[in-house]
């Protein structure tokens, strides 16, 4: 059967956050001088840090939240179409795992998109350890309070869905840790937490399995798209990063591979079609978004 778990997508994510914090840091750290060496409105990229550092809305920016409940409907989903997929004990939580499933899908599974963030994080949390780099200190995302808290599906038709993930980033501990120069001047530039909110576009193809993405927008915690938009701009001026809407691809395409997969990328659909899946769709009814593993 094929394998869903494939450390290219920790590299990508590892590279992703590596940026993103960076993209932060270059704000705060070099506010004071960026009018007058790269021709930046200070007030407008000051402004912007002081925005990011605000008490986050979570009512506009995670307003599908999953919760436990969520992981549980969905174990009740794959018990009901395959024996195997999620596990659940009381020491270890839940589990998701492709290859111990007994049999072949006896019917499809149909996930709401509050279950598949659910799943997702538990996908993306179980990896190996997900370690970048500030300054010369490593330091591990999962001890971190990393966390997929979001994904939501919407104009949903026969061909296309845009894709919503959150990812949420605690850098309390991160900032404690900020003690030799020159982080200890930068880190009252960044904020306690960290949402990127990254909407992608998914267009499904002929064939089985087949996909294609295109980034759709990025915000980061409070800002605006066009704030988000202006952050980008402002960091191109160092590092050619490209717009908030590739970005916003690149992080969609991790979890959209991990979820989907195809022959590249052995995500969770593609995983069972040795079991009887054959394709995927999404579905609406009105009420509730809907991921599909067919058969």
């Amino acid at each position: 059967m094929a394998k869903f778990r494939k450390p290219i997508w920790i590299r990508i994510l590892i590279w992703v956050i590596s940026t993103l914090l960076s993209i932060v840091a270059i704000l705060g750290a070099f506010c004071g001088f960026l009018y007058i060496k790269y021709e930046i409105n200070v007030f407008e990229v000051a402004s912007q840090i002081k925005i990011l550092n605000e008490e986050i809305d979570l009512s506009k920016i995670v307003p599908n939240a999953y919760t436990d409940e969520d992981m549980a409907g969905a174990k009740i989903v794959t018990d009901a179409g395959i024996n195997g997929l999620i596990s659940f004990t009381e020491q270890d939580g839940y589990s998701i795992t492709p290859d111990d499933v007994e049999g072949n899908l006896i019917s499809e599974l149909k996930f709401t998109d509050r279950q598949i963030g659910a799943i997702i994080d538990n996908l993306i949390t179980s990896q190996e350890d997900i370690i970048v780099k500030l300054g010369d200190k490593d330091i591990n995302l999962n001890d971190y309070g990393f966390q997929v808290v979001q994904v939501a599906f919407s104009n949903i038709t026969e061909t296309t869905t845009d894709f919503n993930v959150v990812i949420k980033i605690d850098l309390d501990k991160v900032k404690e840790d900020m003690t030799e120069f020159p982080l200890n001047w930068i880190k009252k530039g960044i904020p306690n937490s960290l949402y990127f909110s990254a909407t992608t576009t998914i267009t499904k193809g002929t064939n089985a399995f087949e996909y294609t993405t295109e980034g759709k927008g990025l915000v980061i915690n409070n800002l605006t798209k066009e704030e988000t938009d202006s952050i980008f701009k402002t960091i191109n001026k160092f590092i050619q990063l490209g717009n908030s809407n590739e970005f916003s691809k690149i992080i969609g395409d991790i979890f959209i591979n991990v979820l989907i997969g195809n022959e590249s990328n052995a995500g969770l659909a593609y995983s069972l079609k040795d079991v009887g899946a054959t394709d995927f769709s999404f579905e609406t009814d009105g009420a509730n978004n809907y991921f599909v593993i067919e058969m």
